[in-house]
């Protein structure tokens, strides 16, 4: 019974948790030239769309996703 429990716990947690990543603000940086710039994705919270972008890893936001149906699966539940 406490497995049960535990299980229907973390099942919470886990589909609640990316919610949370993808409300982060987009972690933007200013770079006059930065020579492993890749297209990454982060959801929009404005036009609740993810979206691409030019990043790097400068501050390590979580809202940033390596393809769009990774961050639509994250985010638009």
């Amino acid at each position: 019974m406490i497995s049960a429990y535990f299980i229907l716990c973390l099942l919470a947690f886990a589909t609640s948790h990316p919610k949370k990543r993808c409300l982060e603000n987009v972690d933007h940086c200013l770079v006059l030239y930065q020579p492993n710039l890749k297209e990454k994705f982060f959801y929009n919270t404005h036009s609740k769309e993810c979206m691409s972008a030019m990043m790097t890893k400068c501050k390590g936001k979580r809202n940033r996703f390596d393809s769009l149906e990774l961050c639509q699966r994250a985010c638009k539940k």
